[in-house]
């Protein structure tokens, strides 16, 4: 039970008085009076629900009702009481006295029949009455009251439009959206709020719900009523729709309003203009014509239409409604004219098909408000522009996603600071190729998908299973294209399985944290406005890091891992970015926006979060792995052949934080901008928008055709809408020809399909052969310690063909197992095939000094030097060679050269301290010994060098130079052991 109906005290009937009228009332339901009063709410929740109460006011007080072509009316309208429109819910057990209308005194103020009514009424009346006009007169009272009110006690009025309620869900449910959608209200606040009685809703429009679910709808109020419990409620609706309901709803009265009289048409047409005198002499011969006046809203169309007696109404017209359409088309002849003809900036001709157009729309898709960003592909006239949305705003979006992905194969690949290679070309046609698959199938999932017009729970299954197709189809696409190379080795079988597992989980992983669409007229999903919580961001970084931990366990004991190094990358990278991703996502929640809100909001507050969380992100992730890898000297290799092993932590992060950042930026409003840019496009393509629209729109408003409300946008009146929603569309000059249409479907749908084929051609036929074999022989010689294995899989790789990656690596393996020989003889072919490679010769040169070779050592090192200046290990080789060749003195200048390049390797610290030893500098000898002991402590394979350097440190703390030629020797012949594995 909610507090309202806590404190409410039901009543079996009273007399209570509206304005001097005995009339008797059965029980209140809602509750009874005073209202009752809410508790103060928190202060951040108060800001709330100003920015709420201020908006309702610019958007209808200020926006609409200040503005209203019925303001021009200075007439109290006249009322009459009708509880037999209602259903008072004891009138099955009570014996309820029969109630006849009784009209009100006319100058009765709207809040008072609200007050005298428990805050829960109808308001019924012809089209043109001023039933909207009335409620707002009775909103902008209320809110007078809320703002008065400094302890928030009271509820918040705020106006909903029925013309959306469509789905036959629950009012609660649609109320949340459309406080989300038109207040820019997150869905959690608004869904608290209505559970809590802070607001309080004005409905309007219950006779724009369509005819086949007005009842139902009439039954969602009812049942929002009962089990809500409400600190009010209004509803506006048309006379004949309401009475034609099979059901009614349960409030507390109705009033209905009344037609003006003689005497009122009388008082307006004196008190207007005097011009208009011809206008009354018509009146009084013309029947019809003085019934039609009786409405509001076209005795003021007809003052503006016929000012200046430009236009006499002598057409012999039957009917009301003819007449009135007749009157409709003077006024939009009058507004066009406005102020003149000269600087229009449309044409009458566009101006009235663009309205059609939006009136249309506005009615078959159930809105009243019109948001220039909740356009959705339903709005495209036909299915073929629909189908070339779906694939464009995918592909568009992969291009992005590609762009991200290819960030860190160029990054982590050297290119930026090397220069393009031969071998990325696969690479990037590849990763071009698989996105513009995923994209184009991600279209065609969706587009099939949300076209589906079926009960909701069936379409629920359904889409789950279309969902899963389309994602096993993928994963069978990208398979295929991939296993034709995978094929000359193993089979069909690696790429299926692999590429169809991950086609498979990528989509169905999209899917699911991108879901909640449903149809075609709600695609495209704006964000809400994003603020920074910490309370959010600990309770993120805490589930994040507890998801971690049980990971790092799972991971530990299927590795049983016992190298510090593994350590350092499971508890300091992988541990420190998922918690960081946990205090991100966290943090991020959702806020209210400010009152000033204009038109587009919703793709203004997409593109604000896209710039504010890709900046962010990538700048946080970036500098965050950027620190970790430096603090934890981690190694940035991976298994793909043609990425860069030697990126510092500072390198990392312009390239980490670019690549995690327009990913960001994609998830954080992205998304919505493409598909929101890509349908306006064809919207224009199609010419039923300009592509300024909001300037048209402007344009609109100020020839009275619509009217501002806060983001959006209303015609003057419901009727004026119907009038332009059952005008037949006129043809657009500037409309493409049916011919033309079909040329554009064709290109667009076929241009991604063969620009896709032509990368996969081109992909082919870049394909590095022999690179699988090249990756399992990386995968045996690194990770599975197998060197034999490994030379076999690059032996392959080089038979099917002679690269120089292929022999490098073979040649690394040889000389692993000790065969310095062959390893030397690789190598050589390796140089032969590319001979800017500065990192070969680096390591011939380490070769030939193991082998004793110093003059051919040298040479490869000043070579080494040569093409890669800037290059730690040239440095580093030219250090060793001086220290291993007596010439250790003359190469101290190399050896501080590379430990300045790379302060943390403990080799380099070790070669220097060598060669300090050497030449008598014992005091930085162990000091560089030291380090070195430091550091080796991760890796296994120096424990037989750690231990010497001990005994080392011990000699020369006592100023004893043991270093001779028969300990240089033995660390010359340990010298490509200790490089390449034992």
């Amino acid at each position: 039970m909610t507090q309202f109906e806590q404190q409410s005290q039901i009543t079996y009937g009273k007399q209570f008085n509206i304005a001097g009228n005995q009339v008797f009332q059965g029980p209140t339901y809602i509750y009874d009076e005073p209202p009752a009063i809410l508790p103060t709410p928190e202060v951040h929740e108060q800001r709330d629900l100003t920015i709420l109460l201020q908006k309702v006011k610019t958007f209808w007080i200020e926006g609409v009702l200040e503005n209203s072509i019925h303001t021009s009316i200075f007439l109290t309208l006249d009322k009459k009481t009708d509880f037999d429109a209602v259903q008072h819910p004891w009138e099955s057990v009570l014996e309820l006295p029969n109630q006849e209308p009784k009209p009100l005194p006319r100058e009765i103020n709207i809040r008072d029949i609200f007050d005298d009514l428990n805050r829960a009424m109808l308001i019924l009346g012809e089209p043109g009455s001023g039933k909207t006009i009335t409620l707002l007169e009775l909103a902008r009272e209320l809110i007078d009251i809320a703002e008065a009110d400094k302890q928030f006690t009271q509820p918040i009025p705020v106006i909903f439009n029925l013309s959306s309620w469509t789905q036959r869900k629950p009012l609660i449910e649609w109320l949340v959206m459309e406080l989300s959608t038109k207040y820019q209200i997150p869905t959690k606040i608004g869904q608290k709020w209505l559970m809590t009685n802070r607001i309080l809703p004005l409905l309007d429009g219950l006779d724009e719900v369509q005819a086949i679910q007005r009842s139902a709808c009439v039954e969602a109020i009812n049942t929002f009523g009962n089990e809500i419990g409400l600190a009010g409620i209004v509803v506006c609706c048309r006379l004949r729709e309401y009475t034609d309901l099979p059901n009614r709803l349960r409030l507390n009265g109705a009033i209905r309003l009344e037609p003006l009289s003689a005497s009122q048409i009388d008082e307006y047409l004196d008190r207007v203009s005097p011009n208009l005198a011809s206008l009354r002499k018509t009146l009084q011969r013309d029947p019809p014509l003085r019934e039609l006046a009786q409405s509001p809203l076209m005795l003021n169309i007809m003052s503006l239409a016929y000012q200046d007696g430009a236009e006499q109404i002598t057409h012999p017209l039957e009917t009301v409604e003819v007449r009135r359409e007749h009157l409709f088309k003077i006024y939009i002849e009058r507004m066009l004219n406005w102020k003149g003809k000269a600087n229009k900036p449309y044409s009458d001709q566009q101006t009235v098909y663009w309205l059609t157009w939006l009136a249309q729309q506005l009615v078959q898709h159930n809105h009243t408000v019109f948001l220039i960003d909740q356009l959705q592909p339903s709005w495209l006239r036909t299915n073929s522009l629909q189908w070339v949305y779906f694939l464009w705003s995918r592909l568009l979006i992969a291009v992005v996603a590609s762009s991200a992905t290819l960030l860190i194969l160029f990054g982590f690949g050297g290119v930026f600071k090397q220069g393009f290679r031969e071998e990325f070309t696969f690479g990037l046609l590849a990763i071009m190729l698989t996105w513009s698959i995923l994209g184009l199938g991600f279209g065609v999932i969706d587009k099939i998908q949300l076209s589906r017009d079926i009960a909701t729970k069936k379409k629920h299954r359904q889409n789950l299973m279309i969902i899963l197709s389309g994602s096993l189809v993928l994963g069978i696409i990208l398979g295929l294209i991939f296993s034709l190379y995978f094929a000359i080795s193993t089979g069909p079988v690696v790429g299926l399985i692999t590429f169809g597992f991950a086609g498979i989980f990528g989509t169905g992983w999209i899917y699911g944290l991108r879901g909640g669409r449903e149809s075609l007229t709600n695609d495209i999903q704006t964000t809400e406005a994003l603020t920074w919580s910490w309370k959010g961001a600990l309770y993120g970084g805490a589930i994040a890091g507890v998801s971690w931990l049980v990971v790092a366990m799972v991971f530990w004991q299927i590795t049983s891992a016992t190298d510090s190094f593994v350590l350092r990358v499971i508890v300091g990278y992988m541990g420190s970015i998922s918690i960081l991703f946990g205090l991100l996502f966290g943090g991020t929640i959702s806020s209210i926006v400010e009152t000033k809100v204009q038109p587009n909001e919703g793709i203004r507050l997409s593109l604000r979060n896209s710039v504010i969380f890709g900046l962010g992100y990538g700048s946080v992730i970036g500098i965050s792995a950027g620190l970790i890898v430096w603090w934890g000297d981690l190694n940035i290799q991976f298994i793909v052949p043609w990425l860069d092993s030697g990126l510092t932590g500072l390198e990392i992060i312009p390239i980490l934080g670019l690549s995690v950042g327009l990913m960001a930026s994609l998830w954080y409003g992205g998304f919505e901008i493409i598909q929101h840019i890509t349908l306006r496009f064809l919207l224009c393509f199609e010419r039923n928008i300009p592509w300024n629209y909001r300037s048209f729109l402007e344009y609109s408003r100020q020839r009275t055709f619509l009217q501002r409300v806060g983001g959006g946008y209303i015609f003057t009146h419901r009727l004026l809408l119907e009038h332009f929603a059952h005008a037949t569309l006129a043809k657009n000059a500037y409309r493409p020809s049916m011919q033309k249409q079909r040329a554009f479907f064709w290109l667009a749908t076929l241009l991604p399909v063969l620009t896709a084929g032509l990368m996969f051609t081109i992909a082919i036929n870049t394909f590095p052969s022999g690179l699988f074999h090249f990756q399992m022989g990386i995968v045996y010689e690194i990770i599975c310690d197998e060197p034999d294995s490994a030379i076999k899989e690059y032996t392959k790789a080089i038979q099917q063909k002679p690269y120089f990656l292929y022999y490098w690596w073979r040649g690394s393996a040889f000389a692993h197992l000790g065969a310095n020989d062959k390893a030397i003889e690789d190598i050589t072919k390796a140089i032969n095939l590319t001979e800017d490679e500065g990192g070969l010769y680096f390591q011939r040169g380490i070769l030939y000094t193991g082998l004793n070779k110093p003059q051919e050592a040298y040479e490869d090192f000043e070579k080494s030097r040569e093409l890669d200046p800037e290059r730690v290990y040239t440095f580093y080789g030219l250090c060793l060679h001086g220290v291993l060749f007596n010439t250790a003195e003359s190469v101290i200048n190399e050896c501080d050269q590379a430990v300045l390049l790379d302060p943390s390797s403990g080799v380099i610290r070790d070669a220097r301290g060598l060669a300090r030893a050497v030449t008598g500098d014992f005091k930085g000898a162990v000091e560089d010994f030291e380090f070195f002991i430091e550091w080796s402590q991760d890796y296994p394979r120096y424990d037989r060098r750690r231990a010497e350097r001990r005994n080392w440190i011990n000699e020369l703390k006592m100023d004893h130079n043991f270093i001779d030629k028969t300990i240089i020797e033995e660390q010359r012949q340990n010298l490509i052991r200790d490089f390449f594995g034992e």
